[in-house]
């Protein structure tokens, strides 16, 4: 696969499609940057669910992996997407979903958390745009995840990019609820 590339730069799958908010590739953080990530955590998923200071760090400087900011067009931070090779997170993740493969060449949807005032659904498709654009130039063949589905998120990502649903974990990672494992292949999935 290829190196991640370091230098922060803008993203963007079609800016026409979105052109009240910039997706920029996050590639270490400034304190400033780390309290509005935990901001935008706090307000998107519930109590038990929220990923706390130290996670959000060391998930957003792991080198391995896509990590973006998403800001609205005064830019202020209104969402983030984090990803991780899963090879990365196969041991965790096989604590909470025994069936999980180790697959080298899969990107690991480690979370993403949009503003809950602004268009989420809209903003989460082109943010999962510019992920499938670079993951795909980097080599990854699937984009694997643990879906909430309470919030919709397993339903759109099956509707609008072609995840299949492979198993429904009732009490995904302890969060209380259920989560559906799905996976996206990007050799097959072109939307």
């Amino acid at each position: 696969m290829a190196e991640v590339p370091r230098q922060v730069e803008e993203l963007s799958a079609d800016p026409e499609e979105m052109p009240d908010i910039s997706i920029e590739g996050v590639f270490g953080l400034d304190e400033e940057i780390l309290q509005q990530v935990v901001q935008m955590e706090n307000a998107s998923f519930p109590e038990g669910m929220k990923a706390d200071q130290e996670d959000l760090k060391e998930i957003l400087d792991n080198p391995n992996g896509f990590h973006f900011l998403i800001r609205d067009s005064g830019g202020k931070i209104v969402g983030y997407l984090a990803s991780l090779r899963q090879t990365e997170e196969y041991e965790d993740l096989k604590k909470y979903d025994p069936l999980i493969e180790n697959t080298p060449d899969s990107l690991y949807i480690e979370s993403i958390a949009i503003e809950p005032s602004k268009q989420r659904d809209k903003i989460a498709t082109h943010a999962l745009q510019v992920l499938r654009a670079q993951a795909v130039a980097s080599g990854y063949k699937k984009i694997s995840m643990h879906a909430r589905i309470k919030s919709g998120f397993s339903e759109m990502m099956q509707k609008k990019f072609g995840a299949r649903q492979l198993r429904k974990l009732e009490n995904w990672y302890d969060f209380g609820e259920p989560f559906d494992y799905l996976e996206m292949d990007l050799l097959k999935n072109k939307n």
